[in-house]
């Protein structure tokens, strides 16, 4: 079973992605990624899915947590969605 944290960050995307059509999906898919000398990358990622059947893919640049205390600010960054918090 996902955490608390997860839980919220699934709900809060899916509430972000509304005008997209999102639809609530299981917090586990949400995902940290690690860093490698290749690339630098975001700290989680996800496939958020929408009624049509379509997956709109998301990488979170901030911790899980700063996204659930903060809120939610994401970015359209062709075809796929950078989410921040809205830190203080």
């Amino acid at each position: 079973m996902a955490g608390m944290v997860k839980q919220k960050l699934a709900l809060l995307l899916v509430e972000a992605l509304s005008d997209k059509n999102a639809i609530d999906f299981d917090p586990n898919k949400l995902q940290l990624q690690r860093p490698t000398m290749n690339n630098d990358c975001a700290n989680w990622c996800s496939t958020v899915p929408t009624r049509s059947g379509i997956g709109i893919e998301v990488f979170g640049w901030n911790t899980m947590t700063e996204c659930v205390k903060y809120g939610l600010s994401l970015s359209n960054a062709r075809g796929f969605y950078d989410v921040y918090a809205k830190l203080p």
